[in-house]
């Protein structure tokens, strides 16, 4: 209808920069904007923008929103700067006509908020976010929907900034405010419940995120048709948590690629969507000992985001990091470094040095140096990341367990057992504190002190970690599992250890059989296995 206007409208007005056209060219825009046809409304928005331009009376407020309109669309693209100048022309505009308290500047900010946020810049967009909360609460009821977005918005950021004590009450204010005006099933509730999820994820709290996700799709697809690009981010969502710590990789794969395909339907291939769930899917291949099939997905991943985010994005540091992680596993440990170091520079230029996100370069960093016998440099990063989760998490989190851990093996490597038996039992005592007793961080505790009592000579309680640790492994994957090698490895020394030579020759070979299924014959680990069998 609004084109046939606007054709109506063209044949029978002589001047075609007038504000009829250009309001029917705004809402065209705004049509084709909801059919995802984001080329079109760009060129349609743009037209509206150039009739209001060309017309020195028009309000300067429409103006404004076509500004908005434009930035909106580029902001979806991925066109941040683009996006990011176009919401800063709106808000100058506004500036200039509008008191400084008007709605229209709190949404400017908001829509700055975004762009940053999407650019990594969570302090920048967290600044604009409380400034728009406080035009809010000076013109709107403080139980208002717009403000219990708002809360919601901040909360997500809190998260992102890794404050997920700040972001509680804001989550918290932003679900009551919402369950009291629209009830606890309607959209903005699922958006509280992902927050929430991310909140747990972020304390280490892993079975209450799925709870939260599962929650929030049940909503979700009873408002959306399952193929919408909100029900795609879900199941990736969903799909993290399967593989990263319920360790349920046929589950994962199977929601990533539901979510890829709904992408690939909806968007062009080069949208950052995809790329996410490319990069997701290299997360599984590798977690599974495929790491040529990570490194392939990884660079498609890398290849997208760097066209649309430049090198200096978060996205970029993670993706070096993963493509280090693979080098590391393929005993390229001078591109593993190269790779970790390029994350770790932009880290550093994006965050705080005392950001937790920054633990994980730290960690990965003194992995290799471990490997390249450089201890102590091992030791001083492992410290240092050590320093940073214990005065954002405190002493009772999974982050730290972990820490305690690596900075365990340390000590292993150079021999000094007790210390790092000690620091192993206290990683253990947090994972069983935060943890089920048969998850399997708690499984790698047990290996890990089992290590330690080999070098002991205390064989028989070595053998009875390793055992319970294979139980729970085995409980959670199939039995062709690279864990599952190793530990049948670990066991097969421990028997050798005793003389027990043929139960040793049976683990080795269980473990061999896996390591040629899973990654072939061109390996370090297969070479050493072949030196233990003889």
């Amino acid at each position: 209808m609004y084109q046939k206007s606007l054709d109506v409208s063209l044949l029978v007005l002589d001047n075609h920069n007038h504000s009829h056209i250009a309001a029917l060219y705004s809402s065209i825009g705004v049509v084709n904007d909801h059919e995802t046809k984001q080329e079109e409304a760009l060129s349609i928005y743009r037209k509206s923008l150039d009739i209001k331009l060309s017309v020195f009376s028009y309000n300067l407020r429409d103006v404004a929103q076509s500004y908005d309109d434009i930035g909106l669309v580029c902001y979806r693209q991925d066109r941040n700067d683009e996006a990011l100048a176009m919401y800063q022309k709106s808000l100058n505009i506004r500036l200039l006509v509008l008191d400084h308290n008007d709605i229209d500047i709190a949404i400017s900010y908001n829509n700055i908020a975004c762009v940053y946020s999407n650019q990594s810049k969570y302090d920048e967009a967290l600044f604009m976010l409380q400034k728009s909360l406080t035009i809010q609460l000076s013109v709107l009821d403080p139980n208002h929907l717009k403000i219990a977005n708002l809360y919601g918005n901040i909360a997500s950021l809190h998260v992102n900034l890794g404050k997920f004590d700040e972001a509680i009450p804001m989550c918290q204010k932003s679900l009551k405010i919402r369950s009291s005006l629209v009830g606890h099933t309607h959209l903005d509730i699922a958006n509280s419940y992902n927050i929430m999820a991310a909140i747990y994820y972020g304390q280490g709290k892993y079975d209450e995120p799925l709870l939260q996700f599962q929650k929030s799709l049940n909503i979700k697809v009873s408002f959306r048709s399952h193929d919408h690009v909100d029900i795609a981010k879900l199941y990736n969502n969903i799909a993290l948590l399967y593989n990263n710590f319920l360790f349920r990789y046929d589950e994962a794969l199977s929601m990533h690629r539901k979510s890829l395909d709904i992408y690939l339907s909806l968007l062009d291939c080069n949208n950052t969507n995809v790329a996410e769930t490319y990069f997701c899917i290299g997360l599984i291949n590798s977690a599974q000992g495929k790491y040529d099939k990570a490194l392939f997905l990884y660079k498609k991943s890398f290849d997208i985001y760097l066209s649309a985010l430049g090198y200096d994005s978060y996205v970029i540091a993670q993706l070096y990091c993963k493509i280090g992680n693979v080098s590391g596993h393929q005993g390229k440990y001078d591109e593993a470094l190269s790779m970790y170091r390029k994350s770790l520079d932009i880290y550093l230029s994006i965050f705080d040095h005392s950001h937790p996100d920054i633990t994980e370069i730290y960690n990965k960093i003194a992995f290799i140096y471990c490997k390249q016998c450089k201890y102590n440099e091992a030791f001083s990063l492992l410290q240092k990341s050590l320093d940073i989760l214990l005065s954002a998490f405190g002493y009772n989190h999974i982050f730290v367990a972990i820490s305690y851990n690596d900075i365990a093996y340390v000590y292993y490597k150079q021999g000094k057992y007790d210390k790092a038996l000690s620091l192993y039992q206290k990683s253990l005592d947090i994972k069983l504190s935060v943890l089920s007793h048969d998850h399997p961080q708690v499984a790698d505790s047990y290996i890990n002190i089992a290590s330690i009592y080999e070098f002991q000579c205390m064989y028989d309680e070595a053998i009875n970690l390793c055992r319970k640790s294979l139980d729970i492994y085995l409980a959670f994957f199939d039995d062709k599992h690279l864990t599952v090698a190793i530990i049948y490895n670990n066991i097969g020394h421990l028997y050798g250890r005793q003389y027990r030579y043929d139960e040793a020759l049976s683990m080795f070979h269980k473990s061999l059989n896996i390591y040629l299924l899973e990654i072939g014959r061109n390996h370090a680990d297969v070479a050493s296995l072949y030196l233990s069998i003889g």
